[in-house]
């Protein structure tokens, strides 16, 4: 119970600043990796919809101020309702969603979340976390399973 307590206390401590030591160029890297692992289990689209994606995703992007992300608007071939992000600012958003007919605002909206989770680092934040839980406890699932709740 002690070592899960002191793992918790610097885990508190620690996740904000370990996301902070990560560089651009780090983030970006990353990002690029596991889009591209991503894209080898989806069929991307082109046309319409996704220079409409672009389109907005690019002036969502442009407002946050950060220069340093590409950041790129890909559409999934899936049914799903659904977007997601990776670090770096590599965004992909389904089929599904689009084929709802969001107005422009929806879309923004939807774009606008994932570009926050790419802004603020949600993504490596998350994975700074598994690694320290990996080196706490081991690869103990059991106890991986009782840190993620």
């Amino acid at each position: 119970m002690k070592r899960l307590l002191a793992f918790l206390v610097a885990l508190l401590l620690t996740a904000p600043a370990g996301a902070a030591q990560v560089t651009v160029a780090q983030e970006i890297e990353v990002g690029r990796a596991g889009a591209a692992q991503f894209e080898k289990g989806v069929r991307l689209l082109g046309g319409e919809p996704l220079a409409r994606i672009q389109r907005i995703g690019q002036r969502v992007a442009a407002a946050t101020g950060r220069t340093d992300l590409p950041f790129t608007f890909k559409l999934v071939d899936a049914p799903e309702v659904n977007a997601i992000s990776f670090p770096g600012g590599f965004i992909y958003v389904y089929r599904g969603f689009m084929d709802a007919n969001p107005s422009d605002d929806e879309l923004a909206g939807t774009l606008g979340h994932e570009v926050a989770h790419v802004v603020q680092r949600h993504v490596l934040r998350s994975q700074l976390m598994l690694n320290m839980q990996r080196r706490a406890f081991g690869r103990n699932d059991a106890a991986m399973r009782m840190m993620q709740g």
